[in-house]
């Protein structure tokens, strides 16, 4: 079991952390709504970026990844088993990638999760792309970022905050 912490933006003294048991769910506490998923990955962002890839591309919304989550765990072999069943398209077979390796960096080991950027960028459309580099940037943590500036003495200060994400999501389409 992994788990993952980061300090809190809130003021609280604790840090939130996201604990991800990798068995699949039983039939009682199968659910996956956007809302599932987003609570499930909740505290990592590199959960995060994987989970809001899928679900901003609409890829979630497919019966074939959506039913691997539910309220506490993530059916890791279900969910690859259905990404290389097939059935995808190109661009959304190379979104599953981007997807499978930001939720999976901690293991690596499984090269089901393992992903060349300049094949799975290349093949994207320009709606695509910004979604990916959107999940980039949040699984770099950038929307989370200080401003550092530096005092008289060259010391760091961190007066000025959070900085605005690199690249923020796409809107919703309409």
């Amino acid at each position: 079991m992994t788990n993952h912490a980061r300090p809190r933006q809130d003021g609280g003294d604790q840090p939130t952390t996201a604990t991800h048991p990798w068995t699949g769910p039983t039939q009682e506490d199968h659910v996956s709504t956007p809302e599932t998923m987003r609570a499930w990955a909740k505290g990592a962002y590199n959960l995060e970026a994987g989970v809001e890839l899928l679900i901003r591309s609409g890829l979630a919304d497919s019966g074939a990844l959506s039913r691997h989550w539910s309220h506490s765990s993530f059916d890791w072999e279900g969910y690859l088993a259905s990404v290389e069943d097939g059935g995808w398209s190109g661009g959304q077979f190379r979104l599953l990638r981007l997807a499978t390796n930001l939720l999976l960096a901690e293991d690596l080991t499984d090269d089901r999760a393992s992903v060349d950027l300049g094949w799975a960028m290349s093949g994207l459309d320009r709606r695509h792309l910004h979604l990916a580099l959107a999940a980039l940037a949040h699984a770099g943590g950038s929307h989370e970022h200080s401003d550092v500036t530096f005092d008289e003495e060259g010391l760091p200060t961190f007066e000025g905050g959070y900085l605005p994400p690199l690249l923020d999501w796409p809107a919703a389409r309409p």
